[in-house]
């Protein structure tokens, strides 16, 4: 609390090191919410903030002390000051353009790369569904991933005081973003933006102070979170729902909460499920129209099968970069491009076909993203 009150109101957790990017999180506490006469329920704000760790980090040790010698300060002097506002008015209008044309140009190399790399996978479900032999072993689209991505630097989470306010409440969510703001400056030394990540039902009024409010504008990061996205993308897809109940993979109370995004898991297998199936007749056509394509590709794909089976991460990462290398020099995937876009132009149902896949996985790609880094 004497750290709180020499550092202008502002909690700097001891184990953060400087000059390093930090990456925050707000959320609410809501433990005890049922309670005898429906009132005193506890709802507070916390605050996370994460800093990637390194193996030269040295920390000082923590002496434990009498607790009779601690003087112990004003609780009110240490607690941070409310920022009381209003919510902001009419900050639709101060809404920003988005820039896709340098987005897609930026990121659009990115975005191939994580295609082909998922096409790897529905390639390799084919080949092996196709030699119906069960024995050999086929990795799930997160088993696949988990072999093939990098081991990621271990994270520190630091927790800021917590604020005895819902975040729910506009002064403190201006108050949070405040601190953040000032935690970041004595952190990084600089005046970079601070990232911060929330629930969409905090990050929508935290971007209304950021189009609205001009002291706010250009110095804020603000995302949802991973599993608010991927219910909004889940809500957006919609699949085919009538297939998953005619052949009984969900019955028809799951089909409406996975089209209303309120089951995440099994929404996200049932798309995925649903995108391998129509991917794998896609390629049978795509197969019959130009043969010889991926027949060239069968050797590859059966040997990082193999490869499979070893559980060898080193060797599955080779195979799948030389299948990922033939693609690309064969541009198979461009082939399969325009094979789409034809047959999109006379075959409307092949066309909704085509956006499930393309939609699904676009959410793959956000997934991996998260999870990875990649």
């Amino acid at each position: 609390m004497s750290l709180i009150i020499s550092n202008d109101g502002v909690y700097i957790p001891p184990d953060l090191v400087t000059d390093r990017f930090i990456h925050c999180s707000m959320d609410n506490i809501d433990f005890c919410e049922d309670t005898i006469y429906g009132r005193k329920t506890f709802h507070e704000t916390a605050v996370a903030v994460y800093q990637d760790v390194k193996e030269s980090d040295r920390h000082a040790p923590i002496s434990l002390a009498s607790s009779n010698n601690l003087p112990l300060p004003n609780l009110e002097d240490a607690l941070p000051k409310i920022l009381y506002c209003t919510k902001p008015a009419n900050w639709n209008t101060c809404c920003p353009e988005p820039v896709i044309s340098n987005i897609v140009q930026k990121y659009g190399e990115l975005l191939k790369k994580a295609i082909c790399f998922d096409s790897v996978w529905f390639l390799l479900r084919r080949s092996i569904l196709n030699g119906n032999d069960i024995s050999i072993y086929s990795a799930t689209w997160i088993g696949y991933n988990s072999y093939l991505g990098d081991v990621k630097c271990v994270s520190r989470v630091s927790l800021l005081p917590v604020i005895p306010e819902p975040p729910t409440n506009s002064s403190v969510q201006l108050t949070v973003m405040r601190l953040l703001e000032k935690l970041n400056i004595y952190v990084n030394k600089t005046t970079n933006k601070v990232v911060v990540t929330a629930d969409m039902a905090i990050y929508k009024p935290l971007k209304q102070f950021e189009m609205a409010k001009e002291d706010c504008k250009g110095k804020w990061i603000l995302k949802p979170g991973e599993l608010h996205i991927i219910i909004a993308q889940l809500r957006t897809i919609g699949g085919i729902p009538e297939l998953w109940v005619e052949c009984d993979l969900y019955s028809s109370v799951t089909m409406k909460q996975i089209l209303e995004g309120r089951h995440v898991r099994r929404a996200i297998e049932a798309h995925l499920t649903t995108a391998t199936t129509l991917n794998i007749l896609l390629l049978e056509e795509f197969d019959k129209e130009r043969p010889g394509k991926i027949t060239l590709l069968q050797p590859l794909l059966d040997e990082l099968a193999v490869s499979l089976q070893s559980h060898n991460e080193t060797n599955i990462k080779q195979k799948h970069d030389a299948v990922m290398s033939f693609i690309k020099e064969n541009r198979i995937l461009e082939e399969i491009k325009r094979f789409v876009s034809c047959r999109k132009s006379v075959e409307p149902v092949f066309k909704m076909a085509c956006s499930c896949v393309d939609m699904v996985q676009s959410m793959l790609c956000f997934i991996r993203s998260v999870r990875t880094s990649y």
